[in-house]
């Protein structure tokens, strides 16, 4: 778990992540990529739409608990039924999700540069959100 979310909780570490998402967002141009758990935050994505896009990677339940199942840092799934809890996650979180700019469906069959493109064929078939940010 991470240190600050153990001793502080999760409440002060997203007051933290704020301020961090802040000043990168503040910096030049650059792809940040956040956990799901950041763009909850209204604030957050308010800073997010004034400077750039925001584009939700959206994975299916079985591939994100494939990929998060052996981490033991996510404080949010250390239950007694993690990838349950996960569903639940996710579900309450899709309506907020939904707002992001654009949504790119992950294929976990595509490698990291595919999926690369992907996003970027999506951004500019929709350069209408970019071009005047």
């Amino acid at each position: 778990m991470h240190p600050v979310f153990a001793e502080d909780g999760e409440a002060f570490f997203r007051r933290k992540e704020t301020k961090v998402l802040s000043r990168l967002l503040g910096a030049p141009p650059r792809i940040l990529a956040i956990g799901g758990g950041a763009f909850l935050r209204e604030e957050n994505r308010a800073m997010i739409a004034a400077s750039g896009v925001s584009v939700y990677l959206e994975a299916g339940l079985d591939l994100l608990w494939a990929r998060l199942r052996t981490q033991t840092t996510r404080p949010l799934l250390l239950t007694d039924d993690p990838r349950a809890t996960l569903d639940t996650l996710l579900q309450q979180r899709a309506p907020i999700y939904a707002l992001a700019d654009l949504t790119v469906r992950v294929d976990e069959k595509l490698t990291v540069i595919q999926m690369a493109k992907r996003v970027l064929e999506a951004l500019q078939g929709h350069s209408e959100l970019w071009s005047t940010r």
